[in-house]
């Protein structure tokens, strides 16, 4: 296993080319921890390599993926939204307690 990483020093323009030479070297996975603009970057470039993303966004509105529950193609990753995230949470502890 390789891990290679880039980095863009806060110059958010060099994200499509770090995305491109990823696909070019056909990478097994893509992890794009740069906010959601490293994650839409990724996307661009493939629609084939799973990508991962981490951001603090809401990755629906972001057009990162179509929805929470589904992120659908090959994206998917983690949100720190928890407004968002309540009434899935709810649901989650009712079914695992529904006598709670």
């Amino acid at each position: 296993m390789a891990i290679e990483f880039r980095w863009a020093e806060d110059r958010f323009e060099r994200l499509p080319k770090f995305a491109s030479e990823f696909v070019q070297r056909n990478v097994s996975l893509i992890f794009a921890g740069g906010g959601d603009v490293a994650a839409l970057a990724a996307k661009r470039a493939t629609t084939t390599i799973p990508i991962v993303f981490a951001i603090g966004a809401d990755p629906v509105k972001q057009g990162i993926v179509s929805s929470l529950s589904r992120p659908g193609a090959n994206v998917t990753g983690a949100t720190f939204l928890s407004v968002e995230l309540r009434p899935k949470m709810l649901e989650l502890i009712r079914e695992l307690l529904p006598n709670a």
